[in-house]
C-alpha cells in the first residue's frame, strides 16, 4: 500500500509511505509505514507504483515515483525484512516531446519488472509506447509490445505470474467506456501468446488468480437509470 502525506497549508505532496499486509496472517509488515521519498509534488503528479521483486517470498519491494521539479521518474528498494530503504536511483527523466510516467509492476516467479508509459507529442498527436526495466536494471529498458484498441489509450496495467513468464491485463480508457486487454509474455519479455481482447465495460473488471493459478474474471453491469447494479458475472479467463 503507498499514500503521499499531503500538506494542506501548501497544497502540495511531501512524503510517501509504503506499508504491506502479510498474507499468511493479516498482520502488518512493517510496525510503522516506512517513509521511503520525499518531495514537493503538486497533487496527482507522483504517479507512484510499487511490487515485490518475486511474486512469493519476496526479499525487497520496488517503489517508483516521479518528481515533478525534475521531471525525473525514480526507483528505490524497501527491504522486506527491515524496511530499510534504499538511495533512490533514476530511470529517466523527461525531454522535449517525451514525457514518462510509472504505469504498473510485472511480478512473477521468473520475472520482476517495471513498467513506464512513454508519451511523445508529434503533429498534435499523442503517441504512447511502453518501456520495461526488467529484474531490477535502471538503464536500457527493453520495449513492451502491447497495442492499444483504436480509439483508446493511457491502460492501467495489472499482471499474473503464468508458467515460464507472465500474464499482462491492461485497461484502456475510451470515450466511453474502457477495454480491457490481456497478452502473455515469456520471461524474457517476448511473446508467448498474442494480445487478445476480452471486452468492454463502463465499469471495472476485476481479476485475481485462485491457488492454483487460474485466472478468473467479476464484473458487473449497471442500470444507468437507477444507478444500481443489474447483474454480476464470474468467469474463468485461463486455465494454469
Amino acid at each position: 500500500m503507498l499514500y503521499t502525506e499531503f500538506a494542506k497549508s501548501k497544497g502540495f505532496e511531501n512524503w510517501l509511505y509504503l506499508q504491506a499486509i502479510k498474507s499468511d496472517d493479516g498482520t502488518l509488515l512493517f510496525s510503522s509505514a516506512v517513509k521511503v521519498a520525499s518531495f514537493n509534488n503538486p497533487p496527482g503528479t507522483t504517479h507512484a507504483i510499487a511490487g515485490p521483486n518475486k511474486n512469493s517470498d519476496p526479499s525487497s519491494i520496488y517503489v517508483v515515483y516521479k518528481v515533478f521539479d525534475t521531471k525525473t521518474v525514480m526507483q528505490t528498494t524497501v527491504t522486506v525484512s527491515n524496511g530499510k530503504v534504499d538511495e533512490p536511483t533514476k530511470l529517466v527523466a523527461d525531454s522535449g516531446n517525451l514525457k514518462f510516467f510509472p504505469d504498473g509492476m510485472i511480478s512473477a516467479s521468473n520475472v520482476f519488472g517495471v513498467v513506464l508509459a512513454r508519451q511523445e507529442k508529434q503533429n498534435k498527436k499523442l503517441l504512447e509506447s511502453f518501456k520495461v526495466y526488467y529484474n531490477g536494471a535502471t538503464s536500457q529498458p527493453q520495449v513492451l509490445d502491447l497495442t492499444a484498441p483504436t480509439d483508446y489509450q493511457s491502460p492501467n496495467i495489472l499482471s499474473f505470474n503464468y508458467k515460464d513468464g507472465f500474464i499482462l491485463l491492461a485497461q484502456y480508457l475510451g470515450k466511453s467506456n474502457a477495454a480491457f486487454v490481456m497478452k502473455i509474455f515469456n520471461a524474457d519479455g517476448t511473446e508467448q501468446a498474442a494480445q487478445k481482447t476480452i471486452g468492454y465495460s463502463n465499469g471495472n473488471m476485476m481479476f485475481f488468480q485462485d491457488a492454483d493459478g487460474n485466472l478468473w474474471l467479476g464484473y458487473n453491469d449497471f442500470d444507468l437509470s437507477n444507478g444500481k447494479i443489474s447483474k454480476s458475472y464470474l468467469g474463468k479467463v485461463l486455465e494454469a
